[in-house]
């Protein structure tokens, strides 16, 4: 079982490769929008909701990040212990703001799981990647989703993904998930062993 909890929970120790100017902008557009949002409005007292800027920050992300991030789970290549772009990307993005990143995962998820097969593959294999408290609970909810695809891959990385966070929680989630497919079925039963034997729990 591959555990990547030490260096997921800390995501924001390297710059990007090819993101670099993704932060700049992105809180330059979020400064401005407030900006905005004062200058126009002659109530000195007026504040700025969190919802407001959630919203704008949200607007940045799909006008200006989604085709990149897309792009990158369609083509990248995911290899074993490496960080790919795509990561660096989320974690970038998590430490301007956590909660938007999150629920803009989740539309990114909703949509490719009707439209496309290998945005789901890359979006989970993304998340396999970091620690299970990182996107809780949007990351259990994703993965139990994605365990009724009809594509056998992204039901497979779904298990996997459980098999990496190993924690109690993903234990007793997974247990009570029922498949009918033989190979399913298996992989989950060898995955709930293997977490008993971890956690001690047989």
């Amino acid at each position: 079982m591959r555990n990547t909890s030490d260096e997921s929970n800390v995501f924001f120790d390297e710059e990007l490769d090819l993101f670099s100017g993704i932060d700049d902008v992105s809180i330059s557009s979020i400064s401005n929008n407030q900006i905005n949002l004062f200058t126009n409005i002659n109530d000195t007292n007026y504040v700025v909701s969190e919802n407001e800027i959630n919203e704008s920050r949200m607007l940045y992300l799909k006008e200006n990040v989604t085709p990149l991030f897309i792009s990158l789970l369609k083509y990248e290549d995911f290899e074993f212990g490496h960080k790919s772009e795509s990561i660096k990307l989320i974690q970038n993005e998590l430490r301007i703001n956590r909660i938007v990143t999150i629920n803009w995962l989740n539309d990114i998820f909703l949509k490719a799981f009707t439209d496309d097969d290998k945005v789901l593959i890359g979006l989970l294999r993304v998340l396999e990647y970091f620690d299970e408290d990182t996107f809780y609970p949007t990351s259990q909810v994703i993965a139990l989703a994605a365990l009724s695809h009809q594509n056998d891959e992204v039901k497979e990385l779904a298990v996997r993904a459980f098999e990496n966070w190993g924690s109690i929680k993903s234990y007793e989630i997974l247990k009570k998930v029922h498949s009918d497919t033989s190979w399913l079925k298996a992989y989950i039963n060898e995955v709930l062993k293997d977490i008993e034997l971890e956690l001690c729990l047989s």
